[in-house]
């Protein structure tokens, strides 16, 4: 039993980190597009 309980923790742990990375990922992502596509137009 014990070891499940571990195993969920673990699971849970992963998940969090996993979700907290997509949205910092999404957040970097978008500011970079954002910084391209200024740096485009003033290019142009």
């Amino acid at each position: 039993m014990n070891s499940r309980i571990y195993t969920a923790v673990i699971a849970l742990i992963i998940a969090a980190l996993f979700l907290y990375y997509a949205v910092v990922y999404r957040e970097n992502l978008e500011y970079y597009n954002l910084s391209s596509h200024v740096s485009y137009v003033g290019n142009e």
